[in-house]
């Protein structure tokens, strides 16, 4: 039976550009790459909030989509950045996109007992990104994106997030009622071997996440909170033990696939730590088994 593949496009016509620097957080500028305006300025949104650290090269590539409104002032968002022939999708926005495409295409098995999605669902002081609901309960999720990968190990955040703890607080008062809740990392990157959070940049959240979150087991069987993680690599369906308390190192974390080139496929692969890595990417066609 062929497994549920989903597409997430970027939006077109996407063009590449030389970057420049980064404006007050929210602004990039870039040089046009092609086109009639080769050469010359073009100014780009940024949604994310983070440092995207090791990515703000002067003179690598970016990727530039076309605004959804003509007349926005910045007429393009910053969609990825290559770094040493990688591309790294940096819109914070794809996370929430891909969950919710997985939910509709049933590509993440987990989800498929809830029948209703609603994103950015309000609890306690916080908006959490979706609240999916259905005959047997519910499930809150949070979504992050995720860029940097150092030795290569994928990691979460790239800057102290105080809202980041936030949620994470949220989660666990909610798991604490009895409540479902997950977390859904998405490794925009296919570089990285194993995912950890990342003490050395916030340790006051790394050290939240390894209190109360827990990862699939191979059984199926969740614990209060469930983590699930999108990456790029064949062999990325791995926690780093280094990263993980020592009673956690023999469990199972389950992931999702990534691509780039223009594409996200999501397709649901079934990685365990305790097998050898039962998928590979390919460019823009979804995730076969090996």
């Amino acid at each position: 039976m062929t497994k549920p593949t989903c597409f997430l496009p970027f939006p077109s016509p996407c063009r590449k550009a030389r970057f420049i620097a980064r404006h007050k957080r929210f602004t990039v500028e870039t040089t046009a790459s092609d086109g009639p305006d080769q050469g010359k300025e073009l100014l780009a949104h940024t949604n994310n909030t983070g440092t995207m650290l090791g990515l703000l090269r002067p003179g690598s590539t970016a990727l530039l989509s076309p605004a959804a409104n003509p007349k926005r002032k910045l007429k393009y968002t910053l969609e990825a950045l290559e770094l040493n022939g990688v591309s790294v999708g940096v819109n914070t926005l794809t996370p929430n996109r891909m969950l919710y495409l997985a939910w509709q295409t049933g590509s993440i098995p987990e989800l498929a007992e809830y029948t209703e999605f609603r994103k950015e669902a309000k609890v306690g002081q916080s908006r959490l990104d979706a609240l999916l609901t259905g005959p047997h309960g519910e499930l809150w999720v949070e979504c992050k994106n995720v860029t940097m990968v150092e030795d290569d190990v994928a990691c979460f955040p790239d800057a102290v997030t105080e809202r980041g703890q936030k949620h994470l607080r949220e989660l666990m008062t909610l798991a604490e009622t009895g409540a479902r809740v997950a977390l859904f990392f998405l490794i925009q990157r296919p570089d990285g071997k194993c995912f950890g959070p990342a003490d050395v940049v916030d340790p006051a959240y790394a050290e939240l996440f390894m209190k109360r979150s827990t990862v699939v087991l191979k059984s199926g069987r969740t614990s209060p909170m469930l983590t699930q993680t999108a990456s790029g690599s064949a062999n990325a369906s791995k926690w780093c033990a280094r990263d993980l308390p020592a009673h956690r190192r023999d469990s199972h974390q389950l992931f999702l696939g990534h691509g780039q080139t223009g594409r996200v496929p999501a397709d649901i692969a079934g990685f365990y730590r305790s097998s050898a890595a039962a998928s590979a990417w390919q460019s823009c066609s979804g995730i076969k088994e090996a």
